[in-house]
């Protein structure tokens, strides 16, 4: 480098000619005195041959202002520069000229090197201290020259961000100087010019062959150590590169091992103990996983640790994330990201420590793993690399602190984007073109539907409302460039319309991959589109457009051309299909497939994004605006949306550069400056009046704009310039001084949908198993893109049925199965610092509303979602995505320790403390004060005097300021005839039964009220003030046993959303209600109502939710009594709903049902009743399946749409009383019941006498091979399970099995050839069989040991009376290798359970019980066996109960004993002849004899059975 003293000096360098090829020096040292260490250095590179530049006394260079060419030269000629920051360093110009030109010439900075002598990195960056002073001296020396000084800050804060040495008194220097030596020396050559590839070969794609990851303090003194020396030797012969060193303090190294992993072949990941624990290791573990997307690159080692604990996160690994949850709570997307890579190494095939004795053998696998991967990456054409080094970080420095610079967002824009970047995704992915007149009622509109129905394809028709004209509706031209497929229906008349011409040749335009145009010959030959003959109809209607428009000789040609074009095209001849219903589904596969395989470049608009990109763009037009706020919660998107605007724009020419700087959480406003000064000049670039946009990415709190350079508002407008600012929080940008503020909104559930198909490669049919459980896990990422990318690549490469346990990994949820009642007691200040965390006003306020309840309650979440619509909460476009939000967001506060699982399902609780925490926080200001005295046995309204000893303020005032009040479950008898409130939200007075009358003038005070629940409570009518309630969203009016007339609801204004009437004494429908036209859910389950009117359902088009299983049944039948022969509502009404997803309803007959619909039904969720006989409408069972139908019928009388819009996606499906079934593999046919998982059939006298019949079945495909549970009650006909032999795949997820009062079943239930099916059999339950003799059949010609029922592990028999055996011979023995409990009750003619034979096969018996069989004499019956002991190892609890016969536990002969070593009760009851017992069952342990409760056990056990569907 350039000295300060002119004496004479000589330039020295390596007198070696071994430099790198392309490379004048090696190593260029800069410095700024040479002293012992620098000599030290230099002498030590010349030992290894390192060709050094050393400038020892500055005669090469030029005095003056600037460093000499010679030194120039010299840096750009020397392949690695190795920087010396002394404490003097800054002090000198030179030395900072050299520095600003050695940054500018190595772009790559890893081939730059500092090395901090005795100075610290935090202060070369922030430029404090002696850097500081230095820098502040030039700032007066060369006050002119402010380009100069700014390269100088520039160049010295990106040098303190490159992984280099610190050298100071705790390391020997001669140490760090070897390092350094050593790590230049290790470095493998680098290729610059065709002239090197002759003697060093071909250039290497990698840098390095292998990263290793691993937690340093756990292994790299004694593993890693082996291990890298056994991958240095011969044969695998890999470079390695150790930093033992220790690292720079105040450094965050991680950009250095990031820049690594994306340079690196192979990655090793040393899974420790105690790996979790680095943040540091996680976060190369996710950047390994990003990456490596062929996972066969990764290897992982699990060394001391068990795989499992790896994949769920238990044990230390469990102990580890409660750290990191803590640590990083306000980063839950880091943790869950660290939380999915874990999950997913552990799913990779690697090398368990434990199964190795030496470490040295596993080692050596490792290492022979490693050198044939390399081996065949090389001989592959598309892979060949060069042998690189082996990465790895062998330092032990504790993790480092979280760096803000280094969050998840993408490096700043500052050139314009590349073409795949520019290009936005497609608004509509299909343009339907044809004539409205021809095909729109009919074909158009089912194709239409079915299109939409994907929840995929976003297609464009065009409405029947548009005007008609000669020239074609510029927005169809538009949609047509914005559409990525068109599908053109070709009809007879199709040439007679211009404006379908005019769409074709516009298509033709638009389209030149003519694999993006699928023509529909409808009724047409394509012969008749080609060539337009005159003796067809296709021919007549384009002749008269020559007629018409003959003139415009252009014209006809371009529409003649199209229609040439559009024949040529292979496309879909309606004649060739039997029924536009096949066509269809055609059409739409084909599609399907074409857009999930389109490519739709890197940026990825949906509905959301597009119109906040719209928004963006025209603000970024309007003169007026200098700053735009962009708000949206974490992970939607906002960071790459605004950065694909501002390319856009810059392409566009509305600025000449873009600046894009990341603030961050905790923000150095200093070194924000410096980075927006170094980012092309901002302060020279505003003063040239350049255009600039500047975008602050990722504001957290508010700060003053100058304090970071910004010009004011009038400067930025002169110069056209504009700030857009990111942020999570809205009131960001309101103290920000926003102009502008735009909302990004979370993804609509078909966009979320189509975003998790496109990322996880696969393809879903609605009526396939998968679609429900992968609808499920796109519906958890709650519309994030990020969460939903992470999860369809982290899912996307497993089996559906691994999917559930993937997303509880995936998103964290194993922390709720950690949280219970035992928890530590609340810590009220952590619990506050917890809600003050929370990360959406969603979460904030649904907390609060829990406080609303009575303590220690059971908080149903579908009251939080609906008081949370009511109030403004979960605003998204449907219903079903905004309870996806509540579930979302209740699982969030229950990981943040704020709630609890509730005791009834689908429900949350609250601990006291928890409460009295909400409680706090909602009589604050931040609450918006609350009332909240809920089940406290109140009497009368509170009174001013009880208000004031609460708040301390009076009457009028208390009210005035609550915006909440909770009163309900509570003893209130009367109302007080005013409620003066004016910021009233919300008023909870259910469950007081006392209240029967709402006075009049209760409501007449002005008040927002939003949420009114009266549920439970004795009203008999609603007051006419109810009318002013002009604000009301929510309305609960459940149980209001006395209120008859409603009517006033009709004069609610049009905002009423939810509306719960269950179980109202209305015998009629109301009218009103219908013009209730906001309504999205109403739920009138009851047993009162007779009567619907016509024309008032269909009225509620916006309805998402309809609840209405009651009484009424008779859809479309003449009102009794009623004028003009008025009818109730056709069954139409409710088919005509486009936005119903959720229908609970009850059909009397079959014929109700209307032969064709105009509209296919989409219904997400269904429980519907098709029965003579009146459903119960008491509380909705929880069984877990979402799609229910009863039926008295069979599937063949249904009509066709029903079938598909409902028996195709039915989950339980429930036969009753149906006389007419009588063969139900058809009904599984006919019904295409590939969804089925649970199917019951109770009822049936005479016809059917089996379940499944194969034998007249013509297909061999699998029957009911989804099906879970299989329950069959009253069944008197029937005879057999199964006749013929089972098509393999049939009834293979088959778990549960019920079989009750059947009295015809005489043989074995389950003959061998269909146990071979039911390999996945967990439970029987037999009841009151009269005539049954065996449980399992048994072949001769069938091996015993191949039938396999592994998973059994319950059996419980009872009232089979002619029960003679469990088995039918030989009792194939693996059947109860894993059965836990077995129970026999009323099994009158057994005489024993097993041979001593079985017995030896039930090791995992826990529970056995025997109850009244009066022939049981014994419980084993010992035959042959030479055996001298019976071994029940695990069996807990055993049961003998009125067995007046019994007289030992095994065959008389004493000489075989008993072992129960595990057997902890012991229940004998009216078991007279069982005297030697005690001798016959070897325990040591305490044994409860005749327990309370396990007899109360064994009682439930049967009262179970008995209630269980």
């Amino acid at each position: 480098m350039a000295l300060e003293s002119p004496t004479a000096s000589a330039s020295l360098s390596t007198s070696v000619e071994s430099s790198a090829p392309g490379w004048k020096y090696e190593v260029f040292l800069s410095f700024r005195s040479e002293d012992g260490f620098t000599s030290y250095l230099y002498n030590e590179l010349q030992k290894r041959e390192i060709k050094t530049f050393m400038d020892i006394d500055g005669t090469s260079l030029d005095r003056g202002e600037g460093i000499s060419q010679s030194i120039l030269e010299a840096i750009q000629e020397s392949r690695f520069a190795i920087v010396v920051l002394s404490q003097n360093y800054a002090s000198s110009s030179w030395c900072l000229d050299e520095l600003t030109q050695i940054m500018k010439c190595m772009e790559n900075k890893e081939t730059i090197l500092p090395v901090f002598y005795h100075v610290d990195p935090s202060e070369v960056r922030s430029q404090r201290g002696v850097c500081g002073a230095a820098l502040a001296a030039h700032e007066e020396r060369f006050k002119d020259q402010k380009e100069r000084l700014m390269k100088w800050r520039d160049a010295l804060n990106n040098i303190s961000s490159i992984f280099g040495w610190v050298c100071g008194s705790s390391e020997p220097e001669g140490q760090i100087v070897q390092q350094i030596a050593e790590f230049v020396s290790s470095k493998p050559i680098e290729i610059k010019s065709t002239e090197d590839i002759e003697t060093h070969g071909t250039s290497p794609r990698w840098k390095y062959d292998v990263f290793i990851n691993f937690r340093g303090e756990d292994t790299c003194k004694v593993f890693l150590s082996h291990l890298l020396a056994e991958l240095q030797k011969k044969p695998a012969h890999l470079n390695t590169v150790k930093n033992d060193e220790p690292l720079p303090k105040g450094r965050n190294i991680s950009s250095y091992l990031l820049n690594a992993i994306e340079e690196v072949r192979f990655a090793i990941v040393v899974l420790s103990q105690d790996f979790a624990y680095s943040s540091w290791c996680l976060e190369e573990l996710a950047k390994i996983f990003e990456c490596m997307e062929n996972q066969n690159r990764i290897l992982p080692i699990f060394y001391h640790v068990d795989p499992s604990e790896v994949q769920h996160q238990s044990g230390r690994f469990g102990d580890a994330f409660a750290v990191h949850e803590e640590r990083f709570r306000d980063n839950h997307e880091k943790v869950r990201r660290w939380r999915r890579v874990l999950s997913m190494v552990a799913n990779i095939p690697g090398w368990t420590s434990e199964n190795y004795e030496y470490e040295g053998e596993l080692i050596k696998d490792v290492v022979q793993a490693m050198c044939s991967r390399l081996v065949q990456s090389t001989e592959s054409t598309e892979d060949f690399e060069a042998t690189g080094d082996v990465m790895d970080r062998t330092s032990t420095q504790p993790d480092p602190a979280p760096d803000p610079a280094h969050s998840d967002h993408e490096l700043p824009i500052m050139s314009p984007p590349s073409s795949a970047e520019r290009d936005p995704r497609p608004k509509y992915d299909v343009f339907l073109s044809f004539r409205g007149e021809d095909t729109r009622k009919g074909f158009i509109a089912h194709l239409y539907r079915e299109l939409q129905n994907t929840r995929v394809i976003k297609t464009f028709k065009d409405d029947v409302q548009l005007e008609k004209g000669t020239v074609i509706a510029s927005n169809l031209l538009t949609a047509i460039e914005e559409s990525r497929f068109a599908i053109i229906v070709l009809s007879k008349n199709y040439a007679s319309s211009s404006w379908c011409l005019d769409e074709l040749a516009k298509i033709f335009q638009c389209m030149k991959d003519r694999n993006t145009i699928f023509p529909i010959f409808y009724e047409v030959e394509p012969t008749d589109v080609r060539h337009q003959k005159t003796e067809t109809r296709f021919g007549k209607a384009f002749i008269k457009q020559h007629e018409t428009h003959g003139q415009d000789n252009e014209k006809m040609k371009q529409w003649s051309a199209a229609l040439e074009g559009v024949a040529g095209i292979a496309g879909f001849p309606s004649t060739k299909y039997q029924t536009d219903v096949e066509l269809i589904k055609d059409v739409v596969k084909h599609l399907l497939s074409k857009v999930l395989q389109a490519p739709t470049g890197n940026f990825e608009t949906f509905k959301a994004t597009r119109r906040a990109m719209d928004d963006v763009m025209e603000v970024l037009k309007d003169d007026q605006v200098t700053v735009l706020g962009v708000h949206g919660v974490g992970g939607v998107g906002k960071t790459t949306m605004v950065k694909h605007v501002s390319a856009q724009a810059q392409k566009d020419g509305i600025f000449d550069h873009v600046i894009m700087v990341v603030v961050s959480k905790s923000p150095d406003l200093q070194e924000i400056q410096g980075t927006l000064a170094g980012s092309l000049g901002l302060e020279e670039g505003i003063m040239r009046e350049n255009r600039m946009l500047i975008i602050l990415d990722d504001i957290w709190e508010s700060f003053e704009l100058s304090s970071i350079g910004i010009p004011s508002h009038n400067e930025l407008q002169r110069c056209n310039s504009k700030v857009i600012l990111t942020t999570r929080k809205s009131n960001v940008c309101d103290s920000m001084g926003c102009h502008a503020q735009i909302l990004l909104n979370v993804l609509s559930e078909e966009d979320s949908w189509k975003l998790f198909m496109e990322t996880s490669g696969k393809s879903f049919h609605e009526s396939t198993i998968s679609y429900d459980e992968a609808r499920k896990v796109a519906r958890e990422c709650c519309g994030l893109p990020k969460a939903i990318k992470a999860a369809a690549r982290s899912l996307g490469d497993k089996y559906i049925d691994e999917w559930n346990e993937a997303v509880v990994t995936a998103f964290g949820d194993d922390c709720l199965d950690k949280w219970n009642e035992t928890a530590p007691p609340v810590n009220f200040e952590a619990e506050e610092d917890a809600f003050h965390s929370l990360a959406s006003d969603d979460a904030k306020s649904c907390f609060l509303l829990c406080c609303l309840f009575p303590e220690n309650y059971d908080i149903p979440i579908e009251d939080l979602l609906k008081y949370g619509i009511g109030k403004g909460l979960f605003q998204y476009d449907t219903m079903q995505e905004a309870r996806d939000r509540a579930h979302s967001v209740v699982k969030y506060l229950k990981v943040s320790r704020l709630l609890l699982d509730g005791r009834k399902k689908g429900c949350v609780r609250m601990t006291d403390g928890i409460r009295n925490l909400a409680m706090s926080i909602a009589l604050s200001k931040e609450g918006d004060g609350f009332l909240v005295k809920a089940g406290c046995e109140l009497e009368e309204w509170p009174e001013a005097g009880w208000l004031q000893e609460i708040t301390s303020r009076n009457w009028n005032e208390t009210h005035e300021a609550y915006s909440t009040i909770s009163l309900m479950r509570n003893k209130l008898h009367k109302l007080p005839e005013y409620l003066v409130c004016s910021k009233l939200q919300i008023l909870l007075l259910q469950s007081n039964a006392g209240i029967c009358d709402i006075p009049e003038t209760f409501l007449q005070s002005p008040n927002p009220l939003r949420v009114f629940d009266l549920s439970f409570t004795g009203v008999s009518s609603l007051p006419s003030s109810f009318s002013f309630l002009t604000n009301l969203q929510t309305l609960n009016l459940d149980s209001c046993k006395n209120l008859s007339n409603i009517s006033v609801l009709g004069k609610l204004n049009k905002k009423l959303k939810i509306l719960s009437m269950r179980e109202l004494p209305l015998k009629k429908f109301p009218k009103q209600i219908g013009d209730l036209t906001s309504l999205r859910m109403l739920d009138v389950t009851g047993r009162y109502l007779e009567t619907i009117p016509s024309k008032v359902i269909s009225r509620l088009y916006r309805l998402e939710e309809l609840h209405m299983k009651f009484q009424f049944g008779k859809w479309g039948s003449k009102i009794e009594d009623a004028v003009d022969e008025e009818t109730n509502a056709d069954f139409d009404e409710l088919t005509g709903l486009l936005d119903l997803n959720i229908l609970e309803v009850y059909i009397s007959d079959a014929a109700c049902l209307p032969k064709s619909v105009e509209y296919m039904p989409n219904w997400a969720e269904f429980d519907i009743c098709i029965s003579r006989h009146v459903p119960c409408v008491a509380l909705p069972q929880h069984d877990g399946f979402s799609r229910t139908l009863t039926l008295d019928t069979t599937i063949r009388s249904l009509p066709y749409w029903f079938i598909s819009a409902v028996t195709e996606k039915v989950e339980k499906l429930e036969y009753t009383d149906c006389e007419d079934l009588n063969d139900i593999v058809r009904e599984y046919d006919h019904g295409r019941l590939l969804a089925l998982k649970c199917l019951s059939v109770n009822g049936n006298r005479k016809n059917l006498k089996e379940i499944i019949n194969t034998m007249t079945r013509v297909s061999n495909k699998p029957v009911f091979e989804n099906l879970e549970e299989l329950h069959l009650h009253r069944l008197y006909s029937l005879k057999e399970l199964c006749v013929g032999e089972l098509p393999p795949g049939s009834l293979r997820k088959l778990k549960f099995l019920k079989v009750q009062t059947c009295r015809s079943l005489v043989n074995a239930l389950l003959p061998s050839t269909l146990l071979q099916r039911l390999q996945n059999l967990e439970e029987i339950i037999c009841v009151n069989l009269e005539g049954m003799k065996y449980v399992f059949g048994s072949d001769e010609g069938l091996d015993p040991e191949n039938i396999f029922l592994r998973k059994l592990r319950e059996m419980r028999l009872s009232a089979l009376y002619e029960l003679v055996s469990i088995c039918n011979g030989p009792a194939p023995r693996v059947i109860f290798q894993n059965l836990k409990v077995l129970a026999i009750c009323e099994c009158k003619e057994l005489k024993n359970l097993f041979t001593i034979d079985v017995v030896e096969c039930l090791c995992q018996l826990e529970d056995l019980s025997i109850e009244h069989c009066p022939s049981l004499d014994r419980v084993i019956e010992a035959s042959n066996s030479l055996n001298s002991k019976i071994k029940l190892l695990k069996l807990k609890k055993l049961a003998l109960i009125d067995l007046p016969v019994l007289t030992r536990f095994c065959t008389e002969g004493g000489t075989i004993e008993t072992e129960c070593p595990s057997l902890e009760y012991l229940y004998v009851e009216k078991c007279l002849q069982f005297s030697y017992f005690a001798y016959h069952l070897d325990n040591k342990n305490q044994v409860y004899f005749n327990d309370k409760q396990h007899f109360s056990s064994l009682v439930k056990r049967w009262e179970e059975v008995h209630n269980r569907l």
